[in-house]
This record gives structure tokens, C-alpha cells and sequence, in this order.
């Protein structure tokens, strides 16, 4: 991904999503160099909106078992 990035300027890659988190290594530390490269945190549901949609869907799923 580095070496197409790097000879491709019009291109851009963002990843949010990783099979496995990475720790941050050395190729992800050289991806982060690049201008046409995002890294973004996961924590699409950290925000206040979702752990009370969260809550919501588990208490529903509870609810539904136990009917």
C-alpha cells in the first residue's frame, strides 16, 4: 500500500477498520507519513448517541428473550 500510495499521488487510501488493531509499528508509522493516507481511531461507538442506541438495542434483545 506504501509503494502504490507513495507513486500514486491521485490516490488516497483511508482505513478505519482493521481485521486485527494494529500496535503502531513501523509500517503503519511510515503509511502515516504519507499526505494521501488517513488513519482514523475505531471508536465509531464511543460517542454518547451510540452507547445509548447500544443500550437501547440490548435492553429490546433481552426483552424479546424473555418473552
Amino acid at each position: 500500500l506504501y509503494n502504490f500510495l507513495q507513486t500514486h499521488p491521485e490516490a488516497a487510501a483511508m482505513v478505519d477498520v482493521w481485521e486485527w488493531e494494529p500496535a503502531m509499528t513501523d509500517q503503519v508509522r511510515l503509511l502515516q507519513t504519507l499526505p494521501n493516507f488517513v488513519l482514523t481511531p475505531h471508536i465509531g461507538a464511543s460517542t454518547a448517541e451510540a452507547q445509548n442506541r447500544i443500550g437501547i438495542e440490548l435492553a429490546e434483545r433481552i426483552i424479546d428473550l424473555c418473552q
